[in-house]
């Protein structure tokens, strides 16, 4: 029974602790997808751009900080500007 309790104890803590490893990466590959839009030269005005490369550059920074939940809200905001999905 105490074998029992702790193989659940150690898979309820693994999944509660992936989502928190999932996000750091999920916020770069975001980033990515806002770098290759970029690239390609989006049909936006040049005020709209500078916002989208603005709001990327804040999320970096937000990832370096550590600050993941707020870096995927920001890039969100640049990946809308720019009209691409999620």
């Amino acid at each position: 029974m105490k074998r029992i309790s702790l193989v659940l104890l150690s898979a309820a803590s693994c999944g509660f602790a992936l989502p928190v490893f999932a996000q750091p990466a999920d916020c770069a590959a975001e980033i990515r997808k806002v770098d290759e839009a970029l690239a390609k030269g989006p049909q936006v005005d040049a005020d709209k751009l500078q916002q989208v490369r603005k709001l990327r550059d804040d999320a970096e920074k937000l990832r370096a900080q550590g600050k993941n939940a707020e870096c995927v809200a920001t890039i969100e905001r640049a990946k809308a500007m720019l009209k691409l999905g999620t």
